[in-house]
């Protein structure tokens, strides 16, 4: 009797071992997906920015002045010409 109990024990605290590994590897593969995607982003803005003539970063540095003050800033970004957001949308 006793072996069958140990046996029953054995099997489940296998099962649960496996279902628990199984979300961890699930849990880890999103979380280092999701900060691998960010890395990335963060890379690819830091490359656009380096990028600018000095004429668009000061551009951009006395629109977002005037703009920080607007509530649709991303209308006033358009309206002055601001390299991104210049594409014809604010007309």
């Amino acid at each position: 009797m006793q072996n069958h109990s140990i046996n029953s024990l054995a099997i489940i605290v296998i099962s649960s071992l496996l279902l628990s590994a199984c979300s961890m590897s699930d849990w880890w593969n999103g979380h280092y997906a999701t900060r691998a995607a960010f890395i990335d982003s963060m890379r690819k803005e830091s490359a656009y920015y380096a990028a600018e003539s000095p004429e668009q970063r000061e551009l951009r540095r006395k629109n977002r002045l005037i703009c920080d003050k607007e509530t649709g800033y991303n209308r006033c970004m358009r309206r002055l010409g601001t390299p991104v957001w210049h594409d014809g949308l604010d007309k």
